[in-house]
């Protein structure tokens, strides 16, 4: 009887240990399950999430003429039918002035600046950073007809290219602090695209008669690849004492 007794107690050790063991097993793989198993959001969840986000996001009245949101919906830039443009902050207003008609507008990455330009009998180009107390006025080009197609701009905004529409001709504008408004020498052509690495500043332009130029370092490289050589800067014709447009 002793020894029937001692073989139970040690058969008895044996199955609780396989227990605990099969327990930890169990446990082990719940929890690599749960961890590698997608994140769910029920509706009242995800709702929340919505809703908090949506509240840091500052109001645009219903009776804004166009608008645009920066990147991270902190400032909101729109037009109202006055011809004022208007910026707002989660803060509230930050800029209000009568400019004209805005033909176009971009907020420029996560900068908080904004391109905008008004239009009339003549197109200019301004940039307002939202810290700053007053826009930065680029240039103004003379006559009517160009139309701003697309901004791209350099990571920490060095310099911005204006890519642009001028009757059936395109023009591409490279724009800095320092220098002004510089036009690249593409002549009478028609893009079709532009593409720019931001990284290493490289534009390839193509045309629609399916020639690709390149532009990169401040020089211009025909489909041959031979670089298209100036004597000096070409900028557009400026005309005196119209350096700041007057309102229209």
């Amino acid at each position: 009887m002793k020894k029937i007794h001692t073989f139970w107690q040690k058969s008895r050790g044996v199955v609780v240990l396989w227990g605990v063991i099969t327990f930890l097993q169990v446990a082990v793989l719940f929890g690599v399950d749960q961890f590698l198993r997608p994140p769910s959001l029920t509706q009242g969840d995800d709702a929340g999430f919505a809703q908090a986000a949506g509240a840091s996001r500052p109001d645009v009245p219903a009776g804004a003429v166009r608008y645009t949101y920066s990147p991270d919906n902190q400032y909101a830039a729109y037009t109202t039918a006055g011809n004022e443009l208007v910026i707002v902050g989660t803060a509230g207003e930050i800029f209000r002035d009568t400019v004209g008609r805005v033909t176009y507008f971009q907020w420029l990455g996560e900068s908080h600046s904004l391109v905008y330009f008004i239009g009339g009998r003549n197109l200019s180009g301004y940039i307002f950073h939202v810290n700053a107390p007053k826009p930065t006025h680029m240039y103004t080009w003379y006559g009517s007809g160009r139309e701003v197609e697309h901004i791209y701009f350099s990571p920490y905004l060095e310099f911005l290219y204006l890519e642009m529409r001028n009757g059936e001709r395109s023009e591409v504008y490279k724009y800095d602090a320092v220098d002004g408004i510089t036009r690249l020498p593409l002549g009478d052509v028609r893009l079709t695209s532009i593409d720019y690495d931001d990284k290493r500043d490289v534009m390839t332009l193509r045309t629609a008669e399916g020639e690709v130029w390149r532009y990169e370092r401040d020089r211009l490289y025909r489909p041959d690849g031979t670089e298209v050589r100036q004597s000096q800067p070409v900028r557009p014709r400026r005309a005196h004492g119209a350096d700041v447009p007057k309102k229209e």
